[in-house]
């Protein structure tokens, strides 16, 4: 009896052994994995949701610019387009220009910035 009282001891404390490394390496293990891993996904999100409120506000900066240089674009295209429309008509305003001793440019301006009515009036005092 006393050998297998000291096998059973010996077996029991193997398999205690046994269990508590495999107690070990399955439980305490995996659990201080998963809290790390708990851990970095806490400051992966902390920090991405940092990048991302960097990168969101980056990225409304860069539509307010681009969108006032849109408007700014579009100003001087108007600007453009109302030189070229004045070139054009003191081009054609040359002839009635000399003969009122005008200059086409001044006549031409004056006639484009006018309203109609006034561009009626410019016109009535000229012929």
């Amino acid at each position: 009896k006393c050998c297998q009282h000291a096998r059973a001891a010996k077996i029991s404390r193997i398999s205690a052994d046994d269990f508590n490394r495999l107690y070990d390496r399955l439980v305490v293990r995996r659990t201080s994995k998963n809290k790390r891993a708990r851990r970095q996904v806490t400051t992966v999100v902390s920090v991405n949701s940092a990048e991302d409120a960097k990168a969101l506000q980056q990225a409304s900066e860069a539509a307010r610019l681009e969108k006032t240089r849109h408007q700014e674009q579009l100003e001087c295209d108007a600007k453009i387009a109302s030189t070229v429309k004045r070139l054009r008509f003191a081009r054609n305003l040359r002839g009635l220009a000399r003969l009122t001793h005008c200059n086409p440019h001044q006549l031409a301006f004056q006639l484009v910035d006018a309203t109609e009515e006034e561009q009626r009036q410019i016109l009535l005092v000229v012929k």
